[in-house]
């Protein structure tokens, strides 16, 4: 199982890096900047929240969270250093900064819900 949400992840990886390679002309604008990288991002982190959790079975979910929150930064950070190489594009730390947002707000809430069933 953890075999099969590494690749869903690395594809949906792929998937936001293939958006980074649009140039800027190319990339679709029908919202606001800032909520598709808050939706590509917070999928990311809860699929690795996931991920990360059938790997490591013995992490606690505060841990496992911790470890989305990181590789999703990371990611991000990347991909914002990559753009900066795409024309009509640019490196930019807002972005990176509502990535990390999304990344926390999704193991905040996957967090909750776990505390909330482990009570009943």
């Amino acid at each position: 199982m953890a075999y099969l949400l590494w690749f869903i992840t690395a594809a949906w990886a792929t998937v936001i890096f293939y958006f980074s390679t649009l140039t800027g002309s190319n990339v679709p604008s029908v919202l606001p900047d800032y909520i598709p990288h808050f939706m590509e991002y917070a999928i990311l982190a809860g699929l690795l929240w996931f991920t990360v959790r059938a790997t490591k079975k013995q992490l606690p979910p505060s841990l496992t969270g911790l470890w989305a929150i990181c590789l999703t930064t990371i990611y991000a950070a990347s991909d914002e250093w990559h753009q900066s190489f795409v024309p009509g594009r640019n490196m930019d730390v807002k972005d990176w900064a509502v990535d990390t947002l999304a990344a926390i707000a999704v193991a905040a809430v996957i967090g909750y819900v776990i505390a909330r069933r482990s009570r009943k």
